[in-house]
C-alpha cells in the first residue's frame, strides 16, 4: 500500500511539472511583443535636398526595424552635417508599423567666395599689384550633399579651379576630384609660372566630424625665364601623394563660441619629384575658441605649421603674409629673401559685438528662399594679434641652431559684417606690422587692409 501511494505520488508530481513548462513556455511566448517595422517615412521642408538622399544619409528605409535610440542618433547625424538650420524627428505608431517624419529647415547652399591680395614685389623689383580671386561654392550640389567649388583670378595673376566632391552614401566613404590652372608672375627672378595642378582624393567619414583620405596629386608646370630679352622656357612635372584628416568640433560651425579644428597633411613628391629634389612635409593647422569677458566675447587662436625634411627648391618656398596669413603685411613678403622650408604662424582674435542692423527684406530672392526675408547682420569689432616665422630648416625654425630666419607681427583692429541666417561674413582687417628694418620694436606708421569674404578661423 505504501509503496503503491509513493509511485502514485511521483507520477503526479512529474505531470504536474510537465504541465507547468508547457504554460510557462506558452505564457512567454505570448508575452513576446510585436517587432515594429518602419511602415513609413515623410520629409518636409526640403526644397534642394533629395528625401532620397536623406534616407541614404541616415541609414532609414521602409521595412527597417524600428529603433528609437538609433532614429535619435540618425537625427543628431543629419543636424551635424551643417546643411540644415534646423532638424526635427518625431514618430507615429500605427498598427501597420511606425510612420517617421523628418522636418528639416534648409541653410543657402549657393554663396560667393574670394578676396584680393596685394603683393609688393615683381620681378625683383618694389611694384605693387593685385590678385582678385572670385568665386562661387555650392556644398549641397544637386541636392545630394554634393560640394563643387569653382574659383577665378584676374589682374598679373590668373586662374581657373574648381574642386567636386561626392558621399559615396550610404556609407561612409566619399572621394573628390579637382583641378586648377594659374599663370602667374615671380616675386624674386624675372619669371612667370605656368601650373596645372590636379588633385585625386579617396576618404572616409568618421563619428560625422572627422575625415581620413589620401590622395594624389599630379602637377605639370612652365617657368619662362626671361634672359636679356629671351625667353627660356623650362618645363617639369611632379607627383605628390598625401594623407590627410581633419576634425571639426567648433560650437556652432560658424561663429563658433567654443570648441576646436583640427587637420594634418602629410604629403612628398617621392614618387616622382622631377627635377625637383624629392621632400615630405608636414602641415598642421589648429583652432581653438573660448569665451571671453563677457558671455557675447569670445576668443579664438589659430596655430599654423608647415615643416618639412629637405630643401624643397627655388619654387617651392614657404612665405608668409597678407589674407588668412600673417597679417600686417602683403601677401608672401615674410620669407621672400631666403629659401624658406619651414614657418609657424600664430593668430590671435578677441572678437565682440558692435550693434545689430535692422532686418532687411532682399527684393527677388526673398521669393526664392525665405532666408532673404529677413535677413539679420550683426556689426562685430576684433582686437588682432599675428605672430609668424620662416626659416631654411626646421632645427632653427624652432631656436635650436642658428640660421636665417625672417619673422614678423601685426597688431590691429577688425570690422565684420556678421550675416546670421546666412552663416556669412564681410571682413576688413586693418593691422599695423612690425617695421623690420627698425632696430627696435617698431610697428609700420601704415596699416595694411585686408578684404575678404568669411573668416579664415
Amino acid at each position: 500500500m505504501y509503496l503503491t501511494f509513493r509511485i502514485f505520488s511521483v507520477s503526479f508530481l512529474i505531470a504536474l511539472s510537465f504541465q507547468l513548462c508547457i504554460a510557462q513556455d506558452s505564457i512567454s511566448h505570448q508575452a513576446q511583443p510585436k517587432e515594429l517595422k518602419i511602415s513609413k517615412i515623410n520629409i518636409f521642408g526640403n526644397k534642394t535636398t533629395r528625401s532620397k538622399t536623406i534616407k541614404l544619409f541616415m541609414g532609414l528605409d521602409t521595412g527597417t526595424i524600428y529603433d528609437s535610440l538609433k532614429l535619435r542618433l540618425c537625427e543628431k547625424k543629419l543636424e551635424e552635417t551643417n546643411l540644415f538650420s534646423k532638424v526635427d524627428l518625431f514618430t507615429l505608431k500605427k498598427e501597420e508599423g511606425v510612420e517617421v517624419f523628418i522636418i528639416v529647415e534648409e541653410k543657402m547652399y549657393v554663396s560667393p567666395t574670394g578676396g584680393g591680395m596685394w603683393y609688393s614685389y615683381k620681378y625683383g623689383e618694389k611694384n605693387l599689384w593685385l590678385r582678385l580671386e572670385l568665386g562661387l561654392a555650392n556644398n549641397n550640389f544637386r541636392g545630394m550633399m554634393e560640394n563643387l567649388y569653382t574659383s577665378v583670378s584676374v589682374w598679373d595673376w590668373r586662374s581657373f579651379s574648381f574642386s567636386w566632391s561626392k558621399p559615396l552614401l550610404p556609407s561612409n566613404f566619399f572621394f573628390s576630384i579637382g583641378s586648377g590652372v594659374d599663370f602667374y608672375p615671380d616675386e624674386v627672378f624675372y619669371t612667370d609660372h605656368f601650373v596645372f595642378t590636379n588633385r585625386f582624393r579617396f576618404g572616409r567619414r568618421i563619428k560625422n566630424r572627422t575625415r581620413v583620405s589620401i590622395g594624389l596629386n599630379p602637377t605639370f608646370r612652365k617657368d619662362i625665364f626671361n634672359l636679356n630679352n629671351q625667353e627660356l622656357h623650362l618645363k617639369t612635372s611632379e607627383l605628390f601623394s598625401s594623407i590627410f584628416w581633419i576634425s571639426d568640433y567648433r560650437k556652432p560651425f560658424f561663429d563658433p563660441k567654443s570648441g576646436w579644428l583640427g587637420l594634418a597633411e602629410i604629403k612628398s613628391n617621392h614618387l616622382y619629384s622631377g627635377r625637383f629634389d624629392p621632400f615630405f612635409q608636414l602641415t598642421t593647422n589648429f583652432d581653438f575658441y573660448h569665451g571671453g569677458i563677457l558671455s557675447s566675447h569670445r576668443v579664438a587662436y589659430r596655430f599654423q605649421s608647415i615643416l618639412r625634411n629637405d630643401d624643397a627648391g627655388p619654387f617651392h618656398t614657404i612665405e608668409l603674409g597678407g589674407n588668412g596669413s600673417l597679417r600686417g603685411y602683403s601677401s608672401a613678403i615674410i620669407g621672400l629673401n631666403l629659401d624658406g622650408n619651414n614657418s609657424l604662424l600664430f593668430s590671435m582674435e578677441y572678437r565682440f559685438p558692435l550693434f545689430f542692423m535692422p532686418a532687411i527684406n532682399v527684393p527677388i530672392l526673398s521669393n526664392r528662399n525665405k532666408l532673404f526675408s529677413a535677413v539679420r547682420q550683426r556689426i562685430d569689432g576684433a582686437l588682432i594679434f599675428d605672430y609668424g616665422r620662416v626659416s631654411t630648416s626646421t632645427r632653427s625654425l624652432l631656436g635650436i641652431t642658428n640660421g636665417p630666419i625672417e619673422s614678423g607681427a601685426g597688431i590691429g583692429f577688425g570690422i565684420r559684417s556678421m550675416i546670421l541666417n546666412l552663416e556669412r561674413s564681410l571682413v576688413m582687417d586693418i593691422v599695423w606690422g612690425k617695421d623690420n628694418s627698425a632696430q627696435m620694436l617698431k610697428f609700420k606708421k601704415t596699416p595694411t587692409i585686408h578684404t575678404y569674404i568669411d573668416l579664415y578661423f
